[in-house]
């Protein structure tokens, strides 16, 4: 069996927890800006008296929110340009992806560098501007995240909310008199 110093071990514990500390400090940081997020949300959707069902957040200055019963999107950028929007979907026609891509050539190989990643959402009333919904931007980050594939999940779960061919009337039906 091994003999272990008290002072040995007391020395060891104390080393460990200053190694550890800035992590946890990192970790309890990041944790307060994400329910802050998250609470700002919230507090964006009910303002079209919405109750977000499902959330998401990234790179703790980016988060989105739905509520599918409603039909309310709500929507955060809290960097250098703070945007924060709630959007009814009833008047939404159609969201899609937005990327711009670069190509890098290095000797015989052609690489492609996403440089922005938004949602693009159009409204069914003419003349009105598209609301751009930012995911990532190269300007500010250095590599993506996942964000290609996160737009690309909410931008299915906001066109299975969208109305569908608004325009379309229903065919009226004649009902036959009986004789």
């Amino acid at each position: 069996m091994f003999d272990i110093d008290p002072v040995t071990m007391s020395l060891s514990f104390i080393l460990f927890g200053a190694v550890c500390a800035p992590f946890i400090y990192q970790s309890i940081q990041q944790t307060k800006k994400r329910k802050i997020l998250l609470q700002k949300l919230s507090e964006i959707a009910s303002q079209l008296n919405g109750k977000l069902i499902q959330t998401e957040n990234w790179r703790n200055q980016y988060a989105i929110g739905i509520d599918p019963e409603n039909k309310i999107l709500a929507y955060i950028r809290s960097s250098e340009q703070p945007i924060a929007i709630s959007i009814d979907l009833k008047q939404v026609k159609s969201a899609k992806i937005n990327k711009i891509n670069r190509e890098v050539k290095i000797k015989k190989d052609k690489r492609i560098i996403v440089n922005y990643v938004s949602i693009e959402l159009n409204y069914l009333l003419e003349g009105s501007q598209p609301t751009i919904l930012e995911f990532y931007d190269a300007e500010f980050f250095t590599d993506l995240n996942g964000e290609s594939v996160l737009a690309e999940k909410w931008v299915e779960l906001i066109s299975g909310l969208l109305v569908q061919n608004p325009s379309s009337k229903p065919i009226p039906t004649r009902l036959a008199a009986s004789a």
